[in-house]
């Protein structure tokens, strides 16, 4: 957290979060994607749902390997994109599901 931030009053305690990930044949971008989400700044406990939408490439076999090296990635396999937004939410955990707008 920035000098500015802390000076500002702003809430510097880590946040525990969950991203979701919706991934269409997405083999060749998925872990690109999700590289960079444990380095966000002031980040708490976390996890990043993948949700794979009955793709037909590798796209769940790479979330595959990523879950076998880190606990964080999660796949969650759904057969229609808007269906699949809907199985990420819900598969996050109940802290982050309180006072969600989604």
């Amino acid at each position: 957290m920035s000098e500015i931030a802390v000076a500002a009053g702003v809430d510097t305690d880590p946040l525990d979060v969950s991203f979701v990930v919706i991934a269409s044949n997405e083999a060749a971008h998925v872990a690109a994607t999700t590289a960079p989400i444990p380095g966000q700044e002031n980040l708490g406990h976390h996890v990043i749902v993948v949700v794979e939408d009955g793709s037909t490439d590798a796209t769940a076999a790479v979330v595959e390997r990523l879950a076998a090296v880190d606990r964080r990635p999660r796949l969650l396999r759904h057969g229609a994109v808007s269906a699949a937004a809907q199985s990420g939410r819900r598969a996050q955990p109940r802290h982050a599901q309180r006072g969600s707008r989604w």
